[in-house]
């Protein structure tokens, strides 16, 4: 059985999807800013607390970033 913490730990042998917990937009347009400075081109799913955080690690929802 997959599940979406599944999904967020490898979306292919080559990628990582990168979970971002943060209740600031200015700070989460700053770490997005900056992985596109770096061309850190992850998957991003933002949390914004960290029982949304469990939640998506636990399969039950989330958003993208």
């Amino acid at each position: 059985m997959t599940n979406r913490g599944d999904k967020m730990a490898r979306n292919n042998s080559d990628e990582i999807t990168i979970l971002l917990v943060d209740d600031d937009e200015l700070d989460v347009r700053c770490v997005k800013e900056a992985f596109r400075d770096q061309k850190i081109s992850n998957p991003l799913i933002r949390a914004s607390n960290g029982l949304e955080a469990l939640e998506i690690l636990r399969g039950e929802g989330g958003r993208e970033a």
